[in-house]
């Protein structure tokens, strides 16, 4: 039995096809990532400075609870509900072209893509969308800023590196 199937034809994407393509010749230019983490990092830690104190979660009053109508924990359910419904759609979109491009060219093939017809295609615009959510991320830090919480070196030095990457 042939598991191999044959890729459909005319699998490169033009930038025009893609959403926020326009956008793509500015955000690889290295002055971009560069210039945005330095900035997030400068802004976060002078941010982390002017916060006193670091408010746990177990210093609340026993009983009292949050209304979730709060803007605050509103905008939190909302980026947290964004990106969770965004990484599902790009692990159901993405997923399966990597799984058959294993299947239909093998283990090493597959996994290098050699020819650059996944990288070119569909993964393309998977990787691409993917880059940008990483400035979306950003708002992660601001939104424990907002609560009053300083964020952490982790915090920091994962979401400046990762545009980076």
């Amino acid at each position: 039995m042939d598991l191999r199937i044959e890729p459909a034809q005319g699998l490169y994407v033009s930038l025009s096809e893609v959403p926020l393509g326009e956008w793509y010749p500015f955000f690889m230019q290295w002055q971009v990532p560069v210039g945005v983490s330095a900035a997030y990092v400068v802004l976060s830690f002078y941010m982390n400075s002017r916060i006193t104190s670091r408010p746990s979660a177990k210093s609340k009053e026993p009983g009292a609870k949050k209304s979730i109508f709060e803007p605050l924990t509103m905008l939190t359910f909302v980026h947290n509900v964004v990106l969770a419904i965004y990484s599902g759609w790009t692990f159901m979109n993405a997923f399966p072209p990597f799984v058959m491009g294993i299947i239909n060219k093998g283990w090493f093939e597959g996994l290098c893509d050699l020819d650059g017809s996944l990288l070119n295609s569909v993964l393309f615009v998977h990787n691409y969308l993917f880059y940008l959510s990483k400035y979306y991320e950003l708002v992660d830090t601001l939104i424990i800023i907002l609560k009053g919480r300083k964020a952490s070196f982790l915090q920091i030095y994962h979401h400046a590196g990762v545009i980076l990457m």
